[in-house]
């Protein structure tokens, strides 16, 4: 779902960011603990910080992370560049994500399958064969 202007005002600001690396990173990190490498997906990347966390406090080598909304992924490019990261970012859906089966040894969400139509009716999961092996449900 594109964010409307007091969504886009919260998710980009200060607390926000905080909150992603204090409580949910933690959180993530002691559910599944860190990558040591591989390639991690992030879904509903928004600015980019999770993304970053992804590479900094769960050890990714990579990750790939889109959002639906493009002034999103334009934010996350501009921050992830200026902090010399290689993720690759683009415009995407959460309900078609373009990749192969066993793609990724991780896939993140930060807080976004509530902006999901399909997850909120129940209609969607994310599909586990973008996993190379099993994950956490």
């Amino acid at each position: 779902m594109r964010l409307n202007r007091l969504e886009f005002a919260l998710m980009n600001n200060p607390l926000r960011a905080a909150i992603q690396r204090h409580v949910e990173a933690p959180q993530l990190l002691k559910m599944g603990g860190p990558m040591a490498g591989g390639l991690a997906l992030e879904i509903g990347c928004g600015r980019g910080v999770g993304t970053g966390l992804i590479l900094e406090v769960f050890k990714a080598d990579r990750v790939d992370a889109f959002d639906l909304d493009p002034r999103m992924v334009a934010l996350a490019r501009k921050r992830l560049l200026s902090r010399g990261s290689s993720a690759r970012v683009w415009v995407g859906d959460a309900t078609a994500i373009p990749v192969a089966a066993d793609t990724y040894d991780a896939v993140f969400d930060f807080g976004i399958v509530h902006h999901i139509h399909e997850a909120r009716t129940r209609r969607h999961r994310i599909p586990p064969q973008l996993l190379a092996s099993p994950g956490l449900d």
